[in-house]
C-alpha cells in the first residue's frame, strides 16, 4: 500500500501559486523564488540579488470541527441489485495544514509588495480544487465528499515568537483542510429480498358496526 500522498501534493501546490502570485506583472523584477526553508533560513539563502519566499509546513493536526465517524458509501446513486456490490469506506480524517510563509526582499518595500501578492493569491482564491490533489481521486465516488477545500489565513500575533526568531519580521500564517483517506473498507451489505407480511388493521368505526 503507497503512502499518503496528499500533504506532500498539497505542499507542491501551494507553492507553485506562491511563485505565480509573486512573479505575476513583475516582467522588469528580479524573479522571486520559493524555497522550502524555515523563517530563521530564510536570509542565508544564496540567491544573489533575487528576492526569496520562504515556505514552511509548521503544522498539521486533526480538524476538530470536521471530526466525525462511521463509513459513506463509496456512491452517490443507488447501485442496481444486479450489479457488483458497492463498498462502505470509512469517513477520512479532514487534516487542518498550516504553512508559515516568509519574505526575503532587497528593500523592505519589495517584502511588502511580496506579502502583498500572496495576500491577494489568497483572497481571491479561498478554495483549493480537489483536482490539485491526484491522490484524493479514489475519495471522488464517496457520497458526500467535497470537491473545493478552504484555505484560511489564520491570524497569529505572536507567529515570530513561537517561531524561535530573535526578531519581528513580515510572515504570513496559511491554513488549507484537506481529507487524508481511510483504508478501512469493505463490501456494503445489501438486502435483496425481503418478504413483509403485512395485517390489515380495523378502524374504530369499523369495530364499532360489528357491536
Amino acid at each position: 500500500m503507497a503512502r499518503p500522498k496528499v500533504i506532500h501534493e498539497l505542499s507542491q501546490h501551494l507553492a507553485r501559486m506562491v511563485e505565480a502570485a509573486v512573479q505575476a506583472g513583475a516582467a522588469e523584477e528580479p524573479k522571486a523564488r520559493v524555497h522550502w526553508i524555515h523563517p530563521q533560513d530564510v536570509d542565508k539563502v544564496d540567491a544573489g540579488i533575487l528576492p526569496v519566499i520562504g515556505l514552511y509546513l509548521l503544522e498539521v493536526a486533526p480538524e476538530a470541527r470536521l471530526r466525525s465517524s462511521g463509513a459513506a458509501l463509496e456512491s452517490g446513486e443507488r447501485p442496481a441489485p444486479e450489479s457488483l456490490p458497492s463498498h462502505l469506506r470509512r469517513v477520512p480524517l479532514w487534516i487542518a495544514c498550516r504553512y508559515v510563509i516568509s519574505f526575503r526582499g532587497r528593500h523592505p518595500a519589495e517584502e511588502q509588495e511580496l506579502l502583498a501578492a500572496v495576500l491577494q493569491l489568497l483572497y481571491d482564491q479561498p478554495l483549493l480544487a480537489a483536482e490539485a490533489l491526484p491522490s484524493l481521486e479514489e475519495l471522488a465516488p464517496l457520497a458526500g465528499m467535497p470537491n473545493r477545500f478552504p484555505i484560511g489565513l489564520p491570524r497569529e500575533p505572536e507567529l515570530w515568537r513561537i517561531l524561535g526568531l530573535s526578531r519581528h519580521r513580515l510572515l504570513l500564517l496559511c491554513e488549507v483542510v484537506v481529507p487524508l483517506p481511510s483504508l478501512r473498507r469493505e463490501p456494503a451489505r445489501r438486502v435483496l429480498e425481503r418478504q413483509l407480511e403485512l395485517e390489515l388493521l380495523e378502524s374504530r368505526e369499523d369495530a364499532g358496526k360489528g357491536e
